[in-house]
């Protein structure tokens, strides 16, 4: 199936795809960035869409949301980044409003994706419990699809996001989503490309769980 028919579906609001697991809980997943208006927002609201496409996951709730750690409070996602959604996507309107990333936001949370590894260090600078559910999305993406499927099939979040903050340290190639605000046209799509590609891989992660 191509990226453009998973993708079709309009499913801009709200943040959680309608199912009920076996235990009528949900999965919480965030994604984070600086100002909550690029790069976390399109990872946000381009999940949303790739679930509501999966099979696999419509009998279970998952809940996915971001924010920033300089949030630009209430702002849309940035134009630029809206227009290139828009055009993968075909989804009209996003119903976004930028949050700042909070210490009771973080608890809450099963996981938490977020854009570079300075994100990583500031968050964890002041919210050091988190370590074990926040990664470098590039990071966890890749550590997850190393790890053995009998070990994530059916066994949930925790046990996935267990199992890839024990792969840590295993010398995979990670890279930071780079900032496109105010950059050249190419820069935003290399960016939203880079997500999607992401998005892409996540979506066949969590389809095991």
């Amino acid at each position: 199936m191509s990226f453009k028919t998973q993708a079709r579906k309009i499913f801009s609001h709200p943040s959680t795809v309608p199912a009920d697991d076996a235990q009528g809980s949900s999965i919480k997943i965030a994604f984070v960035c600086t100002a909550n208006i690029c790069r976390s927002a399109y990872a946000h609201h381009g999940l949303q869409q790739l679930l509501s496409q999966e099979p696999k996951l419509q009998s279970t709730n998952i809940e996915v949301s971001s924010a920033g750690l300089l949030a630009l409070t209430g702002e849309p996602i940035e134009r630029q980044m809206f227009d290139i959604f828009n055009e993968k996507y075909k989804v009209h309107q996003v119903n976004h409003s930028a949050m700042q990333l909070s210490e009771s936001y973080c608890k809450v949370q099963d996981l938490i994706l977020v854009m570079t590894a300075d994100h990583r260090r500031k968050l964890l600078r002041d919210n050091p419990s988190m370590f074990t559910k926040v990664f470098l999305f590039s990071e966890f993406v890749s550590l997850a699809e190393t790890i053995d499927d009998k070990y994530i099939n059916n066994r949930g979040i925790s046990n996935l996001v267990q199992g890839v903050h024990n792969s840590r340290g295993q010398g995979i190639s990670v890279a930071d989503v780079d900032d496109p605000y105010k950059r050249s046209e190419n820069t935003y799509r290399r960016v939203c490309n880079e997500i999607d590609d992401l998005l892409m891989r996540l979506v066949g992660i969590l389809s095991k769980i």
